[in-house]
C-alpha cells in the first residue's frame, strides 16, 4: 500500500501516526514547505523517540533488565 505526501511537512505529519505503519519512505530533496533533508531529519528524530519509548517500556516490564553505567570519575578510587 502506498501513501503520497505532497510536501515534506505532510510527510512528517503522516509519519507521526502509528509508529510501524511504514516500512520504507522515499523522499524528494526538493519539496515545497519543508525540503526532503529537513523532513528526513525530523522523521529520524521521531524514530529515535519511538525506539526510546519502546526500550523504556521493555525495561519497566522486565524486572531483570538493568542498565549499568561505568563511573568515569578517575579521581575516586573504588574500595
Amino acid at each position: 500500500q502506498v501513501e503520497v505526501a505532497i510536501n515534506g511537512k505532510e510527510a512528517v505529519e503522516k509519519f507521526t501516526g502509528p509508529p510501524d505503519k511504514f516500512d520504507l519512505i522515499f523522499m524528494d530533496i526538493q519539496m515545497p514547505e519543508m525540503d526532503g533533508m529537513e523532513a528526513t531529519s525530523r522523521i529520524r528524530e521521531l524514530e529515535l523517540k519511538v525506539q526510546s519509548s519502546k526500550q523504556k517500556k521493555n525495561e519497566e516490564s522486565d524486572p531483570s533488565a538493568f542498565i549499568f553505567q561505568l563511573d568515569r570519575d578517575t579521581s575516586r578510587s573504588l574500595p
